[in-house]
């Protein structure tokens, strides 16, 4: 290879925002923590993982790889493998973290708060959230608030682990007034459930109640209810800064 087209690459990828972008997941395994890359195939020759045995094709052309990563010093730390992918990209398209217990989990949020230093994040995906109290709530805000993204989205395990939290409804609304001023929007997801007891009509004005109490001067939030099936209705609440920029999305 020549000087000019070694200097060229060399320059490439210094210039980071010309790299893809990556989806990074943080996942609970039993007594361990996974954390998994995906990328389009196509750029499987750029991050170098033709070796990886531990990588699976998943919807739309892209693939997800299994990274090890070990604890140094209460601190995660990714393989030499997992650190080249993360150093060849501009940022992370969505940081996802599944099934932890957050205000638990200060070497993962710690890992969160490494990773976006240098890199921009679009979105941080709360996933199968086991419980949202305050502790929880806060280590979350200490994340939005030393960085910068456009989107939180929450997405409790089940209605039933979240609604005890939520009804506490000053510190919710605290927490969703704080979080909106730190990102453009916060996206709470839940599965609500039809019974003879709790019908459409009475999860609707129930989720309604919610939505008026967490709305603030300085934010917008919208309810948007999905049927999933003849037992199951899709609730989704989003909290949007009055001042951030407009989303195309419908609500109702």
């Amino acid at each position: 290879i020549s000087k000019r087209w070694e200097t060229l690459a060399h320059e490439h990828l210094i210039d980071r925002k010309r790299l893809p972008t990556i989806d990074l997941r943080i996942s609970a395994k039993g007594h361990w923590t996974a954390i998994s890359i995906r990328f389009p195939e196509k750029y499987r020759n750029f991050f170098g993982v033709m070796e990886y045995q531990e990588f699976s094709p998943i919807a739309n052309d892209h693939i997800e790889v299994l990274v090890q990563n070990e604890i140094i010093g209460n601190r995660i730390k990714l393989s030499k493998n997992g650190t080249r992918i993360v150093n060849r990209c501009s940022g992370f398209a969505k940081l996802e973290v599944a099934g932890l217990e957050l205000h638990e989990c200060q070497m993962e949020m710690a890992f969160i708060d490494d990773l976006m230093k240098d890199l921009k994040v679009g979105e941080i995906v709360l996933n199968d959230l086991r419980s949202f109290n305050n502790d929880a709530q806060a280590a979350v805000l200490d994340v939005l608030r030393a960085h910068t993204l456009q989107r939180l989205v929450i997405i409790p395990r089940n209605v039933n682990t979240i609604i005890p939290d939520i009804l506490h409804f000053g510190a919710c609304a605290e927490f969703f007034a704080e979080a909106s001023l730190a990102v453009d929007e916060v996206d709470l997801t839940v599965k609500d459930t039809i019974t003879e007891d709790w019908s459409l009509d009475d999860i609707r004005n129930y989720w309604e109640q919610i939505r008026t109490k967490l709305e603030g001067s300085e934010m917008s939030v919208g309810l948007i209810l999905n049927r999933l099936d003849e037992e199951s209705v899709n609730v989704r609440i989003t909290s949007e800064r009055n001042d951030a920029p407009e989303n195309s999305e419908e609500q109702s």
